[in-house]
Formats: C-alpha cells, structure tokens, sequence
C-alpha cells in the first residue's frame, strides 16, 4: 500500500474510515477528549485561561462568542471578518470530523462558561440530534444559539459527504428541528455576521414597535419599508413626541416616523431626539450618515448616542450609516466598542432587529 493512500480518514473513502474508525475505538478506550481529526484546532480566548492550540491565521479578540465550527476554513473565515466586525472570541474550535468530541460536548461546556454568551455554530451534520436540541434547549434560556447548517441542496449535500464524511439531512427537516430547539438559523456569513452583532450586546425588545431617526430621508425610507416587509411596527410618532421634537429639531425636519433630522443635525440633536421617542417604542434604528461639511467630528455623534444607549440599557439601538468610507469609521469603531451594532445598509439593521424580535419569541 503506498504512502499516500494511507493519509486522511473517513472523508478520504473506505481506507480512511477504517482508520476513523480504529482512532475512534482507541479515544473511547483510554477515554481521551479528542478534536477532530481532519481539523485546525481550538482557540480559547477568555480572560481567565488563553490557549492557541491551533494553526488558524487569525487570533481573535477576547469576547463573548463561542465559535463551533465543523470547517476549518469557514471557521477561519468566522475569525478574520471577526476582526472586521469589531467582535471578540470566547472559544473557536474546529470539529473537523468528530471522532472525538462534538459540538454537543462543546455546547455542554459554553452553557456553563460566564464569559461565552452567544453561540454560533456552523454544521454540515449533526453529531447526535436528540443530544443537540437538548442542550440547546437548555441554553437557549439564557444564550442565544446561532446556526449556519450547510448542506441545503443535493449538490451541497455531496459536497458534506467529501468534506468531512458526513451525511447532509433535508432542509425542511433541518428547518423544522432547529426551529423547534430555539435555534437561530442564518444562511450565509453576512447574516451570521449581522445576528451576532445584535445579540452580543444582550438588550431583547419587549416587542416590535420601532423607531427610525435619520440625518438622511431616502435612508430612513428604505428602513421604513424594510421593517414593513419584515412585520416590524413603524407607529406614527404621537402628537406629544411631535411637539417635542420640533422645540429643538430645524424647522424643515420630518417629524413623524421616520424621524428626518435632516443633513444639518448634531449630535445634541441625535441625543435630544433618541431620548425623546426611546422610551415610547420597543427599539431604535438610527442612521447617520456623515454630511459633506462636518461642523463636529462623527465620535461625537457616536457618543450622543451611547449616553442615550446606557440610560435604556433594555432597548435595542442599532446603527446605520449608509456608507463604508473612512470618514464613518470612528462613528462606527467607537459604538463597537460599547457593543452597539453598526451596519452600512438599512436593510441590514432591519434584518437584526428582526432576529432580536424573534430572539424575545
């Protein structure tokens, strides 16, 4: 038998499996907590204990988010736009094949870790569902759990079973059990990427009245239209809120819902405004869209913002700014750091707003 027909294990055919196999009977004999094989590792990342007992390119942040992975170079992927995102790592492991530990002894360990409070997850398979929903049931309670399942078509399903040498279930049936466990399910690392922002920072609305404040009226109008699309309640603004807002907002300002600060308004006026309506809706959405002559830098609006955020710690704010240029990057960098969730597009706050709704069920 030549050399190279004796690398890889179950995802490689026969041969492999046989060797899977063999390593599997050995780790349950000697009872040894086995990662992988086929994997690049784990990272653990809380303030108490910091181990890299991996190959990964990309060494997170501390955080609050536990990352389970059964690709490694998905699971790498997770990391390097962890980065981008401002987001931080409790724990980064990488499955691989599971003839060892699975995500099911990984998620027995984050429901009891402090530092882990939101879970993601990406799956081609599950190791053993009924122990999966579980205890995800049980941390669902407390830890929101985030779910990218792969394998959705048949040509996926192939893909999963050269991969890891796993078996893809169906996607109705795959829908059906997550949902029922108390899963959050995203399709795509975007979405994964926008749910986690959310969630990290823990405020759940009480329901689904949103409020949309705007220096910038056709952005305000796509979030108006996007929440509508996604059942989310863009009441009108009372007649009170009104009054208020139009004693200190310029006279040409939209004062319904969405509120249209227009391009002149200062962060006096964000802070004023979002402190005024807050308190009557579930969440906020505010977009500030840096104008093209700055009388005060974009922080300060970002720190109008956080005093709003701190005082109504139980509300959801989310931010937008319709853009990605250097110019946003200290609005978007200092709300990061307070774990506010910041996205360029409306649609895309809509859509975290949305999982935060379904989050409080």
């Amino acid at each position: 038998m030549s050399s190279s027909s004796r690398r890889g294990f179950k995802e490689t055919g026969p041969e492999g499996e046989a060797r899977e196999a063999a390593l599997t009977d050995l780790v349950r004999r000697y009872g040894i907590h086995l990662v992988g094989p086929n994997c690049m590792g784990l990272i653990h990342n809380s303030p108490r204990a910091q181990l890299n007992a991996s190959f990964s390119r990309w060494f997170p942040k501390s955080g609050r988010i536990a990352c389970i992975s059964q690709s490694g170079s998905l699971g790498e992927t997770v990391l390097e736009f962890f980065e981008e995102a401002g987001l931080g790592a409790s724990l980064w492991v990488n499955l691989g094949n599971r003839a060892g530990l699975s995500e099911n002894d990984f998620l027995d360990y984050v429901a009891q870790d402090e530092t882990s409070q939101v879970i993601f997850l990406y799956l081609e398979s599950f190791a053993a569902p009924a122990g999966f929903r579980r205890v995800v049931e049980e941390i669902g309670a407390t830890k929101p759990v985030v779910v990218l399942k792969a394998g959705r078509t048949e040509a996926g399903a192939a893909a999963v079973a050269s991969h890891t040498g796993s078996l893809a279930s169906s996607d109705a049936t795959v829908e059906a059990f997550l949902d029922q466990s108390g899963a959050i399910r995203v399709f795509s690392i975007p979405g994964m990427l926008t749910a986690l922002s959310a969630l990290e920072r823990g405020a759940i609305p009480a329901g689904n009245k949103t409020v949309i404040l705007t220096n910038a009226g056709g952005g305000g109008i796509i979030a108006a239209d996007a929440c509508e699309r996604a059942g989310l309640d863009v009441v009108p603004s009372v007649p009170c809120l009104r009054q208020e807002l139009a004693s200190f907002l310029q006279e040409e300002a939209g004062l319904g819902n969405p509120i249209d600060m227009i391009a002149t308004a200062d962060s006096s006026q964000y802070e004023r405004a979002l402190r005024a309506v807050l308190p009557s809706f579930d969440a906020a959405i505010v977009i500030f869209c840096p104008p093209l002559v700055l009388n005060e830098p974009p922080e300060a609006v970002a720190d109008a913002i956080l005093r709003v955020a701190d005082e109504i710690p139980d509300k959801p704010v989310l931010g937008c700014t319709l853009t990605r240029s250097r110019s946003v990057a200290p609005f978007r960098e200092r709300l990061a750091r307070k774990r506010i969730p910041v996205y360029t597009m409306p649609e895309e706050a809509v859509d975290a707003l949305t999982i935060l709704c379904k989050r409080a069920g």
